[in-house]
């Protein structure tokens, strides 16, 4: 990873770990735990598309 890359990539990693704390922090049947991490996952993709905007789709 180069320097330049770097950057967008540490201001991107603190905003999935408070997304995945707080999924954690929720009491949620099997079914809508799935569901709340398929709609973390996008946004996850998203935000890395976002960050890295030569990267998306990939």
């Amino acid at each position: 990873m180069t320097v330049e890359t770097e950057a967008p990539v540490r201001t991107v990693l603190p905003r999935i770990v408070a997304m995945l704390s707080k999924i954690d922090r929720l009491r949620l049947p099997p079914r809508s735990r799935r569901d709340v991490e398929s709609i973390l996952a996008r946004q996850v993709t998203k935000e890395i598309d976002r960050a890295l905007p030569w990267q998306a789709g990939h």
